[in-house]
């Protein structure tokens, strides 16, 4: 929980370690179970894929959680659309 009180939202991030590819973001909301079962999804599509890293994160929103992780996302690329 935020010190204000705000319940945090939940995303999946995966990533290629080699490339610094996103393979995916996801955001769950406030759904910790569902943030949960697709990172655990993530984990089990690239269980024979080493280069391949999950990661379940925690923010206020996507602004939120690019700051607080800066240091993470600074690195990746995201596909282009």
């Amino acid at each position: 929980m935020d010190p204000n009180g705000d319940r945090p939202r939940y995303f999946v991030l995966t990533w290629d370690i080699t490339t610094s590819q996103v393979l995916s973001l996801s955001g769950h909301g406030h759904d910790f179970t569902g943030a949960v079962l697709t990172l655990t999804t993530r984990l089990h599509d690239h269980r024979h894929d080493p280069s391949v890293a999950a990661r379940l994160l925690a923010a206020a929103d996507l602004p939120d959680l690019l700051s607080r992780h800066a240091e993470l996302f600074e690195g990746l690329a995201f596909p282009d659309a």
